[in-house]
């Protein structure tokens, strides 16, 4: 493909005065001329962008439609800015030398070529391609049917700003494929066909600025008057926890329902997992740290498609290591034009990673990598909503994403009105489990919501006016997932962070008295009373009282001093005990800070 391209963007750079200019200054490439090889030339960036990503080329045309730059959507699929450059400037270079070497191009034009060409990468991978008026899908909704012995027709549906469209062919699904006409219309009647042969088709919609994508596969058999259906296009797949991942596609014309098909391996055994009525899917009760591979078949009562693409996913994907996930974010505006965000710092950050999106569930593109746990963000709309999430990075790795916050410019009456903090479990037992938080200014109640696994529904249980609940209400042995919210009579506030407890779990009483006995700029010591029957102890470590506690020792005494510490900072602390493979609660978090 890049050889094709090479020689296209040649003729778009004379015609646009740019071979021997070195690279290009304008901060927005599509300025520079509205010449349709140009135009031409982005579109095979987004196919190279596309297959470097293991995405389909229309959801990036999409995505830069929708404003986006080409590093922001490699940051969204957890691939760097960086990291796509160097390979599109790998392919670029090995394009240009294979030209050069059998006389396609000289050396001049090589050289001139290779300098604009990466000059222009890196202008579209870090700016907006704002000449998205001239964008056009690829063409949606393919069927192929065979009425008579010698003919198969084509309809497809038609595309916004297309001019005419180009009907491609070919006798196996692999290719290749062959241009065999330019329809003006969004239908085609191939004839003159040999009767009983299967055929292959997709279109791509063409105008003056150049073409779209292909559209999906579709095949027909001559003399067969049944129409086909198209393999599903768009799949995609997300990982929403460590078991579990929900998949989207979209959808096709004619099919009642489509087949889910997953395997451990893109070579191995798919099998069909789950009928859906709907074009998305949840695959649940998954292992964790597993990469799961999937495809999808569109079918009726009679027919059934071509396989999607293969689309996979790793369970837990929404982190890339062991990083913890930042804790209590919150989102304010004191400005008309500036929101600002908090959160806690976490346990050896390098620095954060910050996203932003214009709805809850929309698309969050990286804004602003920081060192510190706080962030303004300016030069936006007035009176507009954003919303944010972050993560920690450690050398190379990153953490899930926080919570989402959310604030609108010009509007400081939130302020002083934020989610709970340091919600914690004070006291568990097999009659109840009981829950404290930090006051919030303004507060006028705190509602309380309950779940029996993190990620599922949470129902409230009750409306308070103190800091803290006692629930009574729970099952010996349940693990039950609380959050909380604070109402000031007119609105509420975000969700605190989550905290959970396990009712009177059998077998082992928690540590109490936990206390922090000594503290130096590198160390922090602790000490508890003992556990009848307790065999060792884990000690765990947070930067936050609500935090993620990470275990930083197993001792079989009442004391333990942590050492390695940074000076002047703040550390909390848990213990449990353990009996043989039973393990208490937590106990009571206490807090130090090195000297």
């Amino acid at each position: 493909m890049f050889r094709r391209f090479t020689k296209t963007l040649i003729i778009s750079l004379a015609s646009i005065s740019l071979i021997g200019t070195g690279i290009v200054t304008n901060p927005i490439v599509a300025r520079a001329s509205s010449s349709s090889q140009e135009q031409l030339s982005v579109f095979n960036i987004f196919s190279e962008t596309a297959d470097i990503l293991g995405v389909d080329e229309q959801t990036i045309v999409n995505k830069i439609a929708s404003g986006s730059t080409l590093g922001e959507i490699a940051e969204s699929y957890n691939f760097s800015e960086t990291t796509l450059l160097e390979e599109l400037e790998g392919r670029i270079v090995e394009s240009i030398n294979d030209d050069l070497a059998d006389g396609t191009m000289t050396q001049t034009q090589a050289s001139n070529l290779k300098n604009y060409y990466i000059g222009m990468l890196k202008l579209l991978v870090e700016n907006k391609y704002i000449s998205s008026s001239n964008l056009m899908s690829a063409p949606g909704s393919l069927t192929a049917t065979s009425k008579n012995t010698t003919s198969i027709t084509l309809s497809w549906g038609p595309v916004s700003r297309a001019t005419s469209y180009y009907v491609y062919r070919a006798t196996s699904v692999s290719g290749p494929y062959s241009k065999i006409t330019t329809s003006a219309t969004s239908s085609f009647t191939n004839t003159k066909l040999a009767n009983g042969t299967t055929y292959y088709y997709k279109v791509k919609a063409v105008n003056s600025s150049g073409t779209s994508p292909f559209s999906s596969v579709i095949k027909a058999t001559v003399g067969s008057k049944s129409s086909s259906l198209s393999a599903p296009g768009g799949l995609t797949a997300a990982a929403d926890s460590d078991t579990q991942i929900s998949l989207k596609w979209s959808s096709v014309t004619n099919a009642s329902y489509y087949y889910i098909y997953r395997a451990t391996s893109s070579s191995g055994t798919y099998s069909k997992i789950a009928t859906s009525i709907v074009t998305n899917y949840t695959d649940k009760n998954l292992d964790d740290d597993t990469t799961y591979y999937y495809k999808i078949k569109a079918a009726n009562s009679s027919l059934e498609s071509d396989y999607s693409a293969v689309k996979y996913v790793s369970t837990g994907d929404g982190s890339d290591s062991d990083s913890d996930n930042p804790d209590n974010l919150i989102a304010y505006s004191e400005e008309d034009d500036e929101i600002t965000l908090e959160w806690d710092e976490v346990d050896d950050a390098d620095s954060y990673n910050i996203y932003r999106a214009t709805s809850s569930s929309g698309t969050y593109s990286l804004i602003a990598n920081v060192n510190g746990t706080d962030y303004t963000d300016d030069n936006l709309s007035k009176n507009k909503t954003y919303y944010y999430k972050i993560k920690s990075v450690d050398g190379s790795n990153t953490s899930a994403y926080s919570s989402i916050a959310h604030a609108t410019t010009g509007d400081d009456s939130v302020n002083d009105f934020r989610a709970p903090r340091n919600l914690d479990i004070v006291d568990s037992d097999e009659d109840g489990i009981t829950l404290e938080w930090d006051d919030v200014n303004d507060a006028e109640s705190y509602y309380v919501y309950r779940a029996t696994s993190k990620s599922g529904t949470y129902t409230k249980l009750e409306e308070v006016n103190d800091t803290e609940y006692y629930d009574y209400d729970v099952t010996k042995g349940k693990t039950y997932y609380y959050k909380v919210k604070a109402y000031n009579g007119k609105k509420t506030s975000d969700y605190s962070s989550i905290v959970y407890a396990t009712a009177g779990k059998d077998g082992v009483d928690r540590p109490d008295n936990l206390y922090v006995t000594d503290e130096t700029d590198d160390e922090i010591s602790l000490t508890w009373d003992e556990v009848e029957d307790a065999d060792y102890y884990y000690v765990y470590r947070a930067t936050t009282k609500s935090g993620t506690y990470s275990k930083v020792a197993k001792v079989t005494d009442t004391e333990y001093t942590d050492d390695h510490l940074r000076s002047d900072k703040t550390y909390y602390y848990k213990v449990k005990a353990f009996d043989g493979g039973k393990s208490s609660d937590y106990s009571k978090a206490v807090s130090g800070t090195t000297d």
